[in-house]
């Protein structure tokens, strides 16, 4: 897990319902970038469930 990742989890951990759009935006990487990397995070069941 890099720094990118460690940012993911923190935005999330902030509000689950965060659309990825708006993810991308604030961590002002491209959506494909950050939907890649969401994926293998809940591939690895680092990321197991959503909360608002």
């Amino acid at each position: 897990m890099d720094k990118l990742d460690k940012e993911i989890l923190r935005e999330i951990q902030k509000d689950g319902r965060l659309q990825l759009s708006k993810l991308a935006e604030i961590l002002n990487r491209p959506r494909t970038t950050v939907a890649t990397r969401l994926a293998r995070l809940e591939g690895e069941k680092i990321v197991t469930s959503y909360r608002q």
